[in-house]
């Protein structure tokens, strides 16, 4: 499952992304 635009992501996300560039991006959207 692909977290939807400005969902929080945390170590769980990464493990669904798969890469960490894409958690960090998401998080940084979500603030």
């Amino acid at each position: 499952k692909i977290p939807e635009t400005g969902e929080v992501v945390d170590i769980d996300g990464d493990m669904l992304l798969g890469r960490p560039e894409d958690r960090v991006r998401m998080v940084l959207k979500k603030r």
